[in-house]
């Protein structure tokens, strides 16, 4: 992969959001790069990566140049995606270990799971933690669970569907992870 991020790469988040860049700008004081991405699922909203955050998106998956076939795109997805699931999946087991969760608490969707995967993110020490959880929790978990998530970090989820309030807390996460991290000297 090139060190070297340009416009008009397209990419997936964690989250399966499909993303393009659109624009690089840079950070006034730190030079720091900036990246508008444009969303290509279904709103087009546009929002600004910083250069930590898309790396960490592109070194898990190949990066797509304008001209290559959906079918090759698909597959180099689902190649990133298992890779991203497999640490993702180590990540989870240590996690759970260090809390106390066995083989066997683990299954996908079963109840007891969710039910750990909850108290897991209300102990989580940290908002990227949180974010993990939240994400495998995501199709998993109902309106009443998530806004009880919400309130465990005091943040009003407001009206909307369970799409639109799921999206709403992830974003808070994401904006919490970028400003409440300790600064750089």
């Amino acid at each position: 992969m090139d060190d070297k991020i340009q416009v008009g790469i397209r990419f997936h988040d964690r989250m399966g959001n499909y993303y393009k860049i659109v624009q690089v700008a840079y950070a006034i004081g730190t030079r720091e790069p900036l990246y508008l991405c444009q969303e290509l699922n279904e709103a087009y909203e546009l929002t600004v990566w910083q250069d930590d955050d898309l790396k960490v998106c592109l070194k898990a998956e190949k990066l797509y140049s304008e001209d290559e076939t959906s079918l090759k795109r698909k597959n180099s997805y689902e190649k990133a995606k298992a890779a991203v699931e497999g640490e993702t999946f180590e990540k989870e087991k240590t996690f759970m270990e260090y809390l106390g969760f066995g083989e066997k608490d683990r299954g996908p969707g079963s109840p007891q799971s969710i039910q750990k995967k909850l108290m897991a993110f209300l102990d989580a020490d940290s908002y990227v933690i949180k974010m993990e959880i939240l994400a495998d929790l995501r199709g998993k978990i109902d309106e009443a669970m998530l806004e009880n998530l919400a309130v465990s970090l005091d943040y009003d989820l407001g009206n909307g569907s369970l799409e639109e309030k799921y999206y709403s807390l992830v974003r808070y996460l994401q904006a919490k992870i970028r400003y409440e991290q300790p600064r750089r000297l």
